[in-house]
């Protein structure tokens, strides 16, 4: 199987940002929106990158979603994840790679 290596990113590119695993501060989610903005990317948040369940940014079908949809956007150019850790392992067997093959993003 040959990888796929996305095109690099270019001022203009679509980014969004997610929270897969443990939650996070929505001043941090503030700064990194403003930082990468000033850097010419358009940033668009997931939809529950802020949200809260016990330690984890979301319940894992909220998490999921965001992880999904920004995989299968084919306008999305990277996503970047607001945290990493141990809430992803509930995810990895959920994700459908269809579309992100198609449009492979950093």
């Amino acid at each position: 199987m040959d990888i796929l290596f996305p095109p690099f990113l270019s001022i203009g590119d679509k980014i969004r940002i997610i929270s897969p695993s443990g939650k996070i501060d929505k001043l941090f989610l503030k700064g990194a929106t403003k930082r990468f903005e000033s850097w010419g990317l358009k940033v668009s948040m997931g939809r529950y990158a802020d949200s809260s369940s016990g330690l984890y940014a979301g319940t894992i079908q909220q998490r999921l979603k965001d992880l999904q949809d920004a995989m299968d956007d084919p306008d999305i150019k990277a996503i970047l994840c607001s945290r990493g850790g141990y809430g992803v392992i509930h995810l990895i067997d959920k994700i459908d790679f269809t579309k992100f093959n198609e449009h492979p993003k950093w």
